[in-house]
């Protein structure tokens, strides 16, 4: 149908001895969303955070992560945090490493296929998705698998149903699943299939029943782009990241939608902690800088989770993943060999 709408518009414009900027129509709304994030966050302050990298320690020498970081969580007294790493079959794809970077273990090797995010939950235990397989794998802190499901009819590449089929761009790997993971208090599992069928999803806390799904494909409330990031902020609302549709939706936890948020942008991750709601943002492209070619920005904004008012904002480094530690400490961002903390200033 786009093919179709497309060759009228060229037809037209040749019978007319014009040759329309198709590009520049496609480009004009994002173009506009760009300027209005940049409005945005020029109008909101800046969140008083201090950075320390956080550089993983080689045990050995010559010693590798194996491959790309791509997610974060830390555990409940922030003195572990999980690292999730797009590694190769000779390295360990998860990582528990102290507030110093020092590997304190790692497991999972074969396991994953796409690695893409890892939570810790109320009791602790680390649960990981994979976007290649849809496969969810719980874990207790200590590396021991106690649970896996996989979701079982998300699109595969064999069936030509992957969203972002493997090439130079994403690192020759197809995502066709799973995005992210959120396990409330009662022990209820929500899971996105951001790369498969474009839904939100609940299983039994086993893993053994899909209790509901909804969503589906569209910009219309209520479906998805792309449902990247999940939040859930204890009092049974669920905020959704639709990062290629650029909007946060909420729904309650029976899948009711509530409302969305267009003016944040493509929102990566989210997290609900200390009474807000905390996202990874790709903001606009900045200004070239002398020699210095235009660069992409990555922020953390701070949010007001009744009204989607951008609270704080903080600039940070090629992040999609975001962590807040119950003592206020942000984890966000991504340098050579580690990530960034961000601890409150006294």
């Amino acid at each position: 149908m786009k093919a179709a709408r497309t060759a009228c518009v060229l037809l037209s414009a040749l019978a007319l001895g014009v040759w329309p900027s198709l590009h520049a129509q496609e480009t004009a709304p994002a173009q506009k969303k760009a300027d209005q994030l940049r409005a945005l966050l020029d109008q909101t302050p800046t969140l008083t955070l201090t950075g320390t990298a956080i550089v993983i320690q080689p045990p050995t020498p010559g010693w590798t992560m194996g491959g790309r970081l791509v997610s974060v969580a830390a555990d409940r007294t922030a003195a572990v945090t999980y690292v999730f790493i797009r590694a190769d079959k000779d390295h360990d794809p998860i990582l528990a490493v102290d507030r110093q970077g020092h590997i304190l273990r790692g497991w999972g090797r074969g396991l994953f296929t796409v690695p893409h995010n890892i939570k810790v939950d109320g009791q602790g235990n680390v649960w990981t998705t994979d976007a290649g397989t849809s496969k969810v794998i719980k874990f207790s802190p200590d590396g021991r698998k106690l649970m896996e499901f996989v979701l079982g009819d998300s699109p595969t590449i064999a069936t030509g149903g992957c969203a972002f089929p493997a090439s130079p761009a994403n690192g020759n790997l197809d995502f066709c699943g799973t995005t992210d993971i959120v396990v409330t208090p009662e022990g209820r599992v929500f899971v996105t299939d951001g790369y498969g069928k474009k839904r939100v999803l609940e299983y039994s806390p086993t893993g053994e029943k899909r209790l509901r799904e909804w969503g589906g494909s569209g910009a219309e409330p209520g479906k998805f782009m792309l449902p990247h990031g999940l939040a859930y902020d204890g009092k049974g609302v669920l905020f959704v990241t639709d990062r290629d549709g650029g909007r946060i939706e909420r729904f309650d936890t029976s899948g009711k939608y509530i409302g969305e948020w267009s003016q944040l942008g493509n929102a990566g991750s989210l997290k609900f902690a200390k009474g807000a709601l905390w996202a990874c943002i790709a903001g606009p492209a900045l200004e070239p800088s002398g020699a210095q070619p235009a660069r992409r920005a990555s922020y953390v904004v701070k949010i007001d989770p009744s009204t989607g008012a951008a609270l704080g904002k903080m600039e940070t480094v090629g992040t999609d993943f975001i962590d807040v530690t119950e003592s206020g400490e942000v984890l966000a961002g991504v340098t050579a060999g580690g990530f960034f903390r961000y601890s409150p200033v006294p």
